[in-house]
């Protein structure tokens, strides 16, 4: 059992609207791929918590330990995206969790995540744009209702089964910037590797296991994945309002 043909085109329209979204044409300059980022960042975290959410139902992380009670094949899948999001090759012989690179690659373009922190810290919440606010605040709150098959809709379709269509948009639109934001680049590239690769496959097959035959689950999860996908097209009108909406300051970094 799985979506319906209609919910499927629905979503299919969905992804292809964000692949095709024309923020990625505003991203030819230095300050516009910064603002871009700014709002970016906020996703880029609370992806780790749905993340952790599905490491927290479907493996074992309490002590004393015992074995999971979930299919030893879905254990595996969550704790090899886990590694490869925690632990990753940096590009640079090391290795880095992906939300540290981001804030690096942040750096590269003088990016001001000062707002992320804040939030994080639990400050400043007034100060965030509304669509940065709901986006966030619709995955957190997933992840404290805590339906694993609801947060595994929102990790697959509104994250790992789309991020690579975005992520090559995005690649396209900063191509002649590619050599002087080498941490981006390679951010961007290395998920499009990963998510379309391997971490995406992962998580669709973690939601097939998770909703099976249960006709209430597979809406539940529809709903999810057509909420997580207009908010992150809500979070690129954001973007694009922003850039369009006044002239941004030029960085030592523009040409």
């Amino acid at each position: 059992m799985s979506f319906s043909k209609e919910q499927l085109e629905e979503l299919e329209q969905l992804s292809s609207t964000l692949k095709n979204h024309p923020v990625y044409n505003q991203l030819n300059k230095i300050s516009n791929i910064a603002v871009f980022m700014n709002h970016h960042a906020f996703a880029v975290w609370d992806f780790m918590s749905l993340l952790k959410s599905l490491q927290n139902e479907i493996t074992c992380v309490r002590v004393p330990w015992t074995p999971s009670p979930y299919p030893k094949d879905m254990v595996r899948f969550i704790n090899e995206i886990v590694l490869g999001e925690e632990c990753d090759d940096d590009g640079e012989g090391g290795h880095c969790d992906h939300f540290s690179l981001y804030l690096q690659a942040m750096d590269e373009v003088g990016a001001d995540y000062t707002k992320l922190l804040d939030f994080i810290d639990g400050r400043e919440v007034r100060r965030l744009p509304m669509d940065i606010y709901q986006f966030t605040k619709f995955n957190l709150d997933l992840v404290k209702e805590n339906k694993i098959h609801k947060i595994a809709s929102a990790f697959f379709y509104g994250r790992e089964n789309i991020i690579p269509m975005m992520f090559k948009s995005i690649v396209d639109s900063i191509e002649n910037y590619s050599d002087r934001l080498p941490k981006l680049h390679y951010y961007l590239v290395r998920h499009i590797e990963l998510d379309g690769e391997e971490h995406g496959p992962m998580a669709k097959k973690i939601i097939d296991q998770l909703c099976q035959d249960d006709p209430k689950k597979w809406e539940e999860a529809f709903e999810v994945a057509k909420s997580s996908l207009n908010l992150r097209k809500k979070l690129w009108d954001c973007v694009q309002r922003e850039l369009t909406s006044s002239r941004p300051v030029l960085t030592s970094l523009d040409t």
